[in-house]
């Protein structure tokens, strides 16, 4: 690392929310694409290294033109395989076979929680992702969440379509109606169990009205003995 200050790295944060390791934290990126950067020495980087996985993991990156180098040094030989959040982004919105497999191949939850995380910023900006990656990405993160390292997920050519079949389209609009029609169901039960509350609290609220009225009324007299006459 001759060209470059091992006491002023620059270490960069991509990723739309803050990343905290030991005493540093990493600011959100405001676009994803303009990354928030703390300098830190070529030390710190190995400490980080030696007791987390932030960086192999992919949550914090280099510059392009000194990546090799401090990878070098960090003793990280397979870092043309982190993926970056491009990629990511990339696997997602033009699915392949290679790169769908890429995913399925990640073994550590850390770092498929950013396929997930980047997943679901692009759904809510509006970018299709299909209803079969989705699955894929899902599945996968189940079976992580099992601590099954080695995915059971075998992709086919279907897996990388970007358009869904009229079959696909009429199992979705099925499903969508079973669960409007569960919806509707659990409304009614709802409003039938409020309606069936308010009438037993009415009931209630009347009892104790009549009780009430009972106990304030004024006690009743006793009639008194007939007085004798004598004649």
């Amino acid at each position: 690392m001759s060209e470059i200050d091992t006491q002023n790295i620059n270490v960069l944060n991509y990723n739309e929310n803050e990343v905290f390791v030991d005493n540093y934290k990493f600011s959100a990126s405001r676009d994803g694409k303009t990354p928030s950067i703390v300098t830190m020495s070529l030390s710190e980087l190995k400490n980080i290294c030696t007791n987390t996985d932030i960086i192999i993991t992919g949550w914090l990156t280099f510059d392009d033109d000194v990546k090799e180098e401090i990878f070098k040094e960090l003793r990280i030989t397979n870092w043309r395989n982190i993926l970056t959040n491009s990629d990511i982004e990339n696997i997602l919105t033009h699915p392949t076979m290679e790169g769908l497999q890429k995913i399925i191949n990640i073994e550590n939850q850390t770092y498929f929680d950013r396929v997930r995380i980047i997943m679901f910023k692009l759904m809510k900006q509006g970018i299709d992702i299909t209803t079969k990656v989705n699955r894929i990405v899902e599945q996968r993160y189940d079976e992580l969440r099992r601590r099954q390292r080695v995915s059971s997920i075998v992709l086919t050519k279907k897996d990388t379509k970007t358009y869904a079949t009229p079959d696909e389209v009429k199992e979705l609009s099925a499903q969508n109606a079973a669960l409007q029609s569960q919806l509707d169901e659990m409304k009614k039960m709802m409003e039938q169990m409020m309606s069936m509350q308010n009438t037993s609290n009415s009931i209630q609220t009347e009892n104790e009205n009549k009780e009430d009225a009972v106990t304030d009324a004024p006690p009743k007299k006793k009639p008194g003995r007939p007085k004798k006459t004598t004649t």
